[in-house]
């Protein structure tokens, strides 16, 4: 898995290029960690490099996501492939964290 960070106005944006899985998850959390102690608050996954999500990239998710909350700010999702959408579906993060179909429509 890749990953890169970029900031597009308020937003963080991190850009995963591969499987999130029990592997590679703990890697997905540590640059999430690192954006929210630096004061990052705002963060953007960027999904449509992520061909699979495993239970082990919900948890992170779902940990970066209070963090970010607890801070003040939010997190959002984007560019979806279908396997992604429907784990993050079944699993009802759907109602939890926001989906954009890519990152021009994220909110300024």
């Amino acid at each position: 898995m890749d990953l890169t960070d970029s900031t597009r106005g308020k937003w963080t944006v991190i850009t995963v290029s591969g499987r999130i899985d029990a592997t590679t998850a703990p890697r997905l959390d540590a640059a999430l960690q690192d954006a929210i102690r630096a004061g990052r608050m705002w963060l953007a996954l960027d999904l449509a490099g992520a061909p699979y999500l495993s239970s082990a990239g919900l948890r992170v998710f779902l940990s970066a996501l209070k963090a970010v909350q607890a801070g003040g700010g939010g997190m959002a999702l984007a560019g979806l492939p279908d396997p992604v959408r429907e784990v993050l579906e079944v699993a009802g993060f759907l109602t939890i964290l926001p989906v954009v179909a890519g990152l021009p429509d994220l909110e300024p």
